[in-house]
């Protein structure tokens, strides 16, 4: 079966994305802003593979390589996905065997601090003493650009995450994604390496917050941009050097796989 999904990338300059909720206007804010740019997972494109089987989806693939999803390495024990097999617990047929657990909040900060867990999970004050982000208006310690409107679009703490995934990182869920194979692979025509035809959420090459400024304080945040902040929701971050931003410090993080760091 072909790719359902529709096609991810970096979020670039230039591109407006929506106000649909609290976050402001940002690149992947919630399952609600659908603007292209960025990753496209099943929370945000309908669960498009609904009622698909590895049998009905697959059969190109497991001619060579078999049907056992949770250990689906071209070379057994390859373990490139974050040292172990991603098929297992992200792809249609697999049972979560093999699954690792790759959420992080960031940060670890509960009260008023300058590392926020990610989309202030947790926070009671998160930025200034009137419960507000570090994008809010009402933000006295920081005003960090651009900011939210201040009317009733302010980025306040949140206790639950929009996306579904369990936001305190104890839980490894099973099956949370549940990809087909060519949501990842293009068997005829991909020049990356393992026919891989995407990388969606390293941050790298993200040009959207080129023109914002950096984060000024906190010991996990000074000198990085917005999408690499403790507050930003990723929850699959590739640490270096953004070779399209020359002020950002090298961020934190090992990405989601070892085949194509992007």
């Amino acid at each position: 079966m072909g790719n359902p999904y529709k096609e991810d990338g970096a979020p670039q300059s230039g591109t407006v994305y929506p106000n649909t909720n609290t976050w402001g206007g940002v690149p992947r804010g919630s399952a609600a802003q659908a603007t292209m740019g960025g990753y496209w997972i099943d929370q945000n494109s309908g669960n498009p593979t609904a009622g698909w089987t590895l049998a009905s989806s697959a059969g190109l693939c497991t001619l060579c390589h078999g049907t056992n999803v949770d250990a689906m390495d071209k070379t057994t024990g390859e373990g490139l996905w974050v040292g172990t097999n991603g098929h297992s617990n992200a792809v249609i047929g697999g049972t979560g065997s093999a699954a690792f657990n790759v959420f992080d909040a960031r940060g670890g900060q509960t009260g008023y601090s300058d590392n926020p867990f990610m989309h202030f999970q947790g926070m009671t004050d998160p930025a200034d003493n009137g419960n507000w982000g570090f994008r809010s208006e009402n933000s006295k310690a920081h005003n960090y650009t651009p900011a939210v409107d201040p009317g009733n679009t302010r980025p306040r703490k949140y206790n639950t995450d929009e996306w579904g995934v369990d936001e305190t990182g104890a839980t490894t869920q099973t099956q949370y994604h549940k990809f087909s194979c060519s949501k990842c692979h293009n068997p005829h025509a991909s020049r990356l390496p393992k026919l891989m035809q995407t990388n969606c959420l390293d941050t790298k090459h993200n040009t959207w917050d080129n023109n914002y400024q950096t984060a000024t304080s906190g010991s996990n945040n000074t000198g990085r941009s917005i999408s690499n902040w403790t507050s930003a929701q990723n929850c699959h971050r590739l640490g270096g050097n953004d070779p399209s931003d020359t002020r950002d410090t090298p961020g934190v993080g090992n990405g989601w796989n070892k085949v194509t760091p992007w």
